[in-house]
């Protein structure tokens, strides 16, 4: 869609970035690049984890893992 201007491209941006968030699940990712004259200008990133996994381990384990990531 062609907007009149950055930030109006970046305030639209939120608005989609907010209906998308609520439709994503565990462990999916979702990105939206503006671009303007064929530069992106913006980039917004989402990213979801499932956590669950390892839970039978104790929470200094699983602090332990999320540190050497």
């Amino acid at each position: 869609m062609e907007l009149p201007d950055a930030e109006t491209a970046w305030a639209e941006a939120l608005r989609l970035v907010r209906d998308v968030e609520g439709a994503l699940q565990p462990g999916e990712s979702w990105s939206l690049d503006v671009v303007e004259d064929g530069t992106t200008i913006f980039r917004i990133n989402l990213a979801t984890a499932d956590l669950r996994i390892g839970r039978d381990r104790g929470p200094a384990e699983m602090m332990k893992r999320s540190k050497a990531l």
